[in-house]
């Protein structure tokens, strides 16, 4: 599958996670927006926004689809946890607040 096609899927997904669980746990707020920004030639930054700020969210390496952790604005954290060519376009990788620390 073309990676920008997998990309958008992605965070299509991470704004789904994020509506539901500000329905459910802050009713009266509006979810943060999910976006794609591009950070660089090797990795895409997903960014988080609300009215307040932005933040990242992960980064996705174009080469492979790897899902990384932000270890800040512009740059990853080292290995992967997860990818968003898997059976669940890399959900299982993330959490509400990002993607997972590795265990």
């Amino acid at each position: 599958m073309e990676f920008k096609t997998r990309l958008q899927e992605f965070v299509d997904a991470i704004q789904v996670q994020q509506n539901e669980h500000y329905a459910e746990h802050y009713p009266s707020l509006t979810a943060p927006t999910i976006s794609i920004d591009k950070g660089g030639r090797k990795y895409i930054r997903i960014v988080r926004s609300d009215p307040a700020q932005r933040s990242v969210h992960c980064f996705v390496e174009v080469a492979t689809g790897n899902i990384l952790k932000a270890a800040g604005w512009s740059a990853p954290a080292k290995h992967s946890r997860g990818n968003i060519y898997n059976g669940s376009c890399g959900m299982s990788a993330m959490s509400i607040h990002g993607a997972h620390y590795l265990r």
